[in-house]
């Protein structure tokens, strides 16, 4: 008997490429770290960006101070789930579709729009900083358009002249109680002061530095909005980042901030080979030395795969090698790049959200297929002279 072809068009998973049958992806950012939680929005909506036609659903904890301020500049969530008891956790079995099931949800939406029946389910471990090699469009995060006017107000109160660029700056000091101190990521405060000071009198910038209030005290100065010293700042620091021309970082979660914002970032004494992921951003990782003090060049150990975090951090516990802070030297030709990298900034920033015109339509699995570090976007520099 000769089979006749069916008539009725069937899909056995959403395609995402018409907008009545949309790619459903549900995501658990996880993180309470402020770089991880921001990568990880990126990482998720990027992932939805593979797409043309696609929905974001996503359940995270408000157990940090920063995090209900990102997921509202995240534009690509479509339902967020935020449980009101701390207590509660996101069962497994909300996606047990068939009869039976033991646990419901009285969100009615959740089973109108399909949540119950996700193409994709994202946990951490698949929204670290690698994955974005491999994706076609980065998403981007985009400060509320309802704050905008009162915060910058804020700014020009405190000094910041509104007719001219400014770069934001921020390093990592060993009392910031959220996070444990680290030998290597911990920077020199008076290092960064003497980057400031290069920085206004030198490049012709203002400074506004990021941060929290227990940090080294700065000297005031013309030109300078010390945010770091006024308390519960977060918002105002997070709108100043956006606006800023550039952000001049050490290795924090504020670089990774930086880049979620779409701000270019330089990142200085970097301590591996993540850390930024666009192309105007820079890296300059930390001096290298072998064990009978030879300097390592740094471009050379990339596509080896010896400063991932976990094999970096071996090797310097294990005495292989020996990391050493950049110079100010450095750190004065970086900023000089910054300010190449970014002309044409001459006031404000005036960032956009992020469109794309372009969908493949598909995921390719891993999602870092491509896991050298030296095909992102972002440019690692080196001074071995």
């Amino acid at each position: 008997m000769k089979l006749q072809e069916s008539k009725f068009e069937f899909h056995r998973t959403n395609s995402g490429s018409k907008e009545s049958d949309p790619f459903r992806i549900f995501a658990f950012p996880l993180a309470r770290a402020l770089g991880d939680f921001a990568v990880e929005n990126v990482v998720m909506s990027s992932i939805k960006s593979s797409f043309k036609h696609a929905e974001l659903y996503v359940y995270c904890r408000m157990d940090a101070f920063h995090k209900d301020l990102i997921t509202n500049s995240n534009g690509f969530i479509d339902k967020l789930f935020v449980f009101k008891n701390k207590e509660s956790v996101f069962p497994a079995e909300l996606f047990d579709i068939y009869s039976g099931r033991p646990v419901q949800i009285a969100d009615k939406e959740f089973y109108k729009r399909g949540m119950a029946h996700p193409n994709l389910v994202l946990t951490p471990s698949m929204m670290g900083m690698e994955a974005l090699i491999g994706l076609p469009n980065i998403a981007g995060l985009h400060f509320p358009e309802d704050q905008i006017e009162g915060q910058a107000e804020q700014l020009v109160q405190l000094g910041l002249d509104p007719d001219r660029w400014f770069c934001t700056l921020h390093y990592r000091e060993s009392d910031y109680e959220l996070r444990a101190p680290s030998k290597l990521r911990d920077c020199d405060p008076q290092q960064f002061l003497e980057i400031r000071d290069y920085l206004i009198d030198a490049l012709g910038a203002q400074v506004v530095r990021l941060g929290h209030e227990t940090m080294s005290e700065f000297p005031a100065r013309d030109g300078f909005v010390d945010l770091a010293r006024v308390p519960d700042s977060f918002t105002t620091q997070v709108f100043a980042l956006t606006r800023s021309r550039f952000l001049f970082a050490g290795p924090s979660g504020v670089s990774q901030l930086g880049c979620a914002y779409q701000v270019p970032t330089a990142i200085v004494n970097g301590v591996n080979d993540t850390g930024a992921w666009r192309d105007k951003d820079v890296m300059l990782l930390q001096r290298l030395y072998d064990p009978a003090g030879q300097r390592i060049s740094i471009k050379e150990a990339l596509p080896t795969g010896m400063l991932a975090d976990p094999v970096l951090k071996a090797m310097v516990e294990n005495g292989d090698l020996t990391m050493s802070p950049n110079t100010l030297a450095e750190l004065r030709r970086v900023a000089g790049i910054m300010l190449e990298n970014t002309a044409g900034c001459d006031g404000w920033r005036r960032p956009v959200p992020v469109r794309f015109d372009t969908f493949p339509d598909e995921l390719g699995f891993p999602l870092s297929n491509k896991l050298n570090p030296t095909d992102a976007l972002t440019t690692f520099v080196e001074f071995l002279d």
